[in-house]
């Protein structure tokens, strides 16, 4: 039996002992949509993605974490990588949201449902993760980016910004922004 196969049967497994609604039920539909994503049947995934969005949206309600997790699930996920000489900061808020008005100017601060958000999460001083933003898995981006996102993270931080040098083009973008 094929890793699809099995996760094929252990969802109709739960849905008929636990209903199709049941908070296991909707985790292994997820299980199941990763696997066939993997696979490039991405249609397939996608329904069912969109069934445990739709089931959790209703029995949990919107603001629910598990509600949020299954949307996110379904936007596209990608690296951003920093070029040689710059680095991604961070904050004591380092997950922004923003929209990109145009290619020089951003937007931050809309809520994960608002069409065309981009997520972003800076994950080290080299790469920062985006939900929501189609292409390549890894994108290597130029410096005006890595800039972008970092003022976009400096304007969104509460009180402290973290980088992994003492670069005096952040200090001077921290106390500008802040």
């Amino acid at each position: 039996m094929s890793d699809i196969s099995e996760h094929e049967a252990r969802a109709a497994e739960l849905r008929r002992a636990l209903g199709e609604e049941h908070p296991e039920t909707l985790a292994a539909m997820l299980d199941l949509a990763e696997r066939l994503w993997a696979e490039g049947r991405l249609g397939a995934a996608r329904a069912l993605e969109e069934q445990v969005v739709a089931a959790r949206l209703k029995q949990l309600g919107e603001a629910h974490a598990d509600t949020l997790k299954a949307e996110l699930v379904q936007k596209p996920w990608q690296i951003l990588e920093a070029p040689t000489g710059t680095e991604f900061v961070t904050s004591d808020n380092p997950v922004i949201t923003f929209l990109k008005l145009r290619e020089d100017l951003w937007h931050p601060g809309h809520g994960f449902r608002k069409p065309g958000v981009i997520v972003a999460f800076p994950l080290a001083p080299s790469a920062c993760l985006t939900v929501g933003v189609a292409g390549r898995e890894f994108q290597e981006v130029d410096a005006a980016t890595v800039k972008r996102m970092n003022e976009m993270v400096v304007s969104c931080s509460d009180r402290f910004v973290y980088s992994k040098t003492r670069s005096q083009e952040i200090f001077d973008m921290v106390n500008t922004i802040k």
